[in-house]
C-alpha cells in the first residue's frame, strides 16, 4: 500500500531530478551552441510580421518581456531560475496526477 503523500513525494523527487537535468542540458545548450538565444527571440517576437497584428501596448509588452528575459539571463543562475519556471510546474502537475493515480485504498474485511 503507498500512500497519497509518499506517491506525491517520489514524483516530487522525480519532477526535480528530470527538471535539474533538463535544466542542466539547456544550460550546456544555451552556453555553447545558443548565446544569442535573446536576440533571436527578440528578432522574431519583435518581426514587422509580428507587430503589424499588434496593438501599440501589445508591442511594449512584448519589449518589456524580452527586456525582463534579457536581464534573468544576463547570468547562469538566472537562465537556470528561468528553466526551472519553465518545467518545474509541469512537473508539481504530473506528481500530483501521478500521486493520485498511484494512492492505493486498504480493503475493508
Amino acid at each position: 500500500m503507498i500512500s497519497f503523500g509518499k506517491a506525491f513525494l517520489m514524483a516530487i523527487y522525480m519532477a526535480l531530478i528530470a527538471s535539474t537535468l533538463y535544466v542542466v542540458g539547456w544550460m550546456i545548450a544555451y552556453y555553447n551552441f545558443f548565446p544569442d538565444f535573446i536576440e533571436k527571440l527578440a528578432a522574431y517576437q519583435l518581426s514587422p510580421a509580428k507587430i503589424s497584428q499588434m496593438s501599440a501596448e501589445q508591442v511594449a509588452g512584448v519589449r518589456k518581456g524580452i527586456d525582463m528575459f534579457r536581464e534573468w539571463y544576463s547570468t547562469p543562475l538566472g537562465v537556470a531560475g528561468a528553466t526551472y519556471m519553465e518545467i518545474l510546474p509541469v512537473g508539481f502537475v504530473v506528481a500530483i496526477i501521478t500521486a493520485l493515480i498511484l494512492k492505493r485504498k486498504t480493503l475493508k474485511a
